[in-house]
């Protein structure tokens, strides 16, 4: 709107006009003075008078010149959601105007800025990358420039989840095996057996990450620990560069021997085929070898002692079995009780004592086995049979033809190379 000032005469310009007429006219050799009273709105412009603005007039007035500019504003707003991350960029499709919008910035403004009246579409052009990000135009995101800055597009960013995992190297990973992200505190129980594991759920992508140990595999026992990449920052993809390393504890396999008479050439006992060990005493024993957890063994008697000698078995099934999670201390050998001797004052003209081995129940119980060698022959008829509690000496009651001092005659044996048990060689002797 343009005034006369001196006349109070005004006018409303039309839009787009490229002239003006403030009626009613005025008399001739009256005074004028135009000034713009009201600026236009839509677009929102700005106009000054120029030049001829004030003077008498003695005709009509035509050389009053009125300029206006079309005012310029940004277009912008605000971002939500996650902090946003370095890379986003946005567009105003309609000026091609671009704005990278800074990373932890709250709001952002497209320039340079556009004359009033236009219209405005700001799409995104670019993500985020560090963190990845999705960003989003939530609202606001088109329409026309009045007579401000536009501040009302709001984007809303949402960094992307990714889940943090690794591999498992050494042995077989076990049951329980338990680990943690300590920063989100999401923990995973690893598949026994599995080769990569992957904790949930997923953290967004700028986090970071530090995986531990938590629990340890029981079936079998084992040690796992953290090889490498167990700490970072999780950026554009699933984190699986953690390594674990696993190594299953050995234990150690023994138990106790009874009744074995101590000896130089001494009993060899054998586990799982090949590890032996060679004991000299009734106690307690262990094998050189530990083996893994869950793995079997079965200890067996590789060799008997030969002095003297002894018939030796691992009794009531507790040679052989699966390592669990401690060392096996139960494992039982006896070398006690293992012969029965038989007189026998009938057999052929003089008689014999025989050997045999008694089954303590690993197959069947009581059963006797006739030790190799025997029987033995005797020379006057024996009956009675006993041992001194080495083992190293027999004596031998029996008929006989010739009595000594009133006393039943008897026969003193003793061992030669070959000991009483299970194989006696006799040398007898008439007291």
């Amino acid at each position: 709107m343009l005034k006369d000032t001196v006349s109070g005469n005004t006018t409303t310009v039309a839009a787009n006009a490229a002239s003006f007429t403030i009626a009613p006219a005025v008399a001739a050799g009256s005074s004028y003075n135009v000034t713009v009273q009201t600026q236009p709105s839509s677009p929102t412009e700005s106009c000054t008078v120029q030049s001829g603005g004030s003077g008498i007039a003695n005709s009509n007035v035509t050389s009053v010149v009125i300029h206006c500019s079309v005012s310029t504003f940004t277009v912008g707003g605000t971002l939500t959601g996650n902090t946003v991350g370095t890379g986003l960029t946005v567009k105003d499709t309609v000026s091609g105007n671009t704005a990278m919008v800074t990373a932890g910035a709250g709001s952002f403004t497209i320039t340079p800025a556009v004359n009033s009246g236009a219209s405005y579409n700001v799409t995104i052009t670019a993500q985020p990358t560090n963190p990845t990000q999705n960003c989003t135009v939530q609202s606001g995101g088109s329409g026309i420039v009045g007579a401000t800055n536009v501040t009302t597009v709001v984007i809303n960013c949402t960094s992307t989840p990714f889940t943090v995992g690794g591999t498992l190297t050494g042995d077989t990973v076990g049951t329980g095996l338990t680990v943690k992200d300590t920063v989100s505190g999401n923990t995973a129980v690893v598949t026994a057996g599995a080769a990569s594991f992957a904790i949930t759920p997923a953290v967004k992508s700028g986090a970071s990450y530090n995986v531990t140990i938590t629990a340890q595999p029981t079936n079998p026992t084992q040690n796992c620990t953290v090889q490498s990449g167990g700490s970072g920052i999780v950026g554009a993809g699933n984190v699986t560069s953690v390594l674990i390393n696993c190594t299953t504890t050995k234990f150690t396999i023994g138990g106790t021997v009874t009744g074995l008479v101590g000896n130089t050439a001494g009993l060899v006992l054998q586990n799982n085929g090949g590890d032996n060990d060679t004991i000299t005493n009734s106690g307690a024993f262990t094998f050189a070898t530990p083996i893994k957890s869950n793995a079997s063994y079965a200890v067996t008697v590789k060799t008997q002692p030969s002095g003297p000698t002894e018939n030796c078995v691992v009794t009531g099934g507790t040679g052989s079995g699966s390592v669990t999670n401690a060392n096996v201390t139960s494992v039982t050998v006896n070398c006690a009780g293992s012969f029965v001797y038989v007189t026998n004052g009938f057999d052929g003209a003089n008689g014999s004592i025989a050997a045999f081995t008694i089954d303590p129940g690993t197959n069947v119980a009581g059963a006797l086995t006739p030790v190799t060698g025997g029987p033995v022959a005797l020379n006057d008829q024996p009956v009675a049979f006993a041992l001194d509690p080495s083992g190293a000496f027999a004596y031998v009651t029996s008929y006989g033809t010739n009595v000594s001092n009133g006393r039943r005659p008897g026969v003193a044996v003793a061992p030669t190379t070959t000991q009483v048990r299970p194989k006696p060689t006799f040398r007898c002797r008439r007291w």
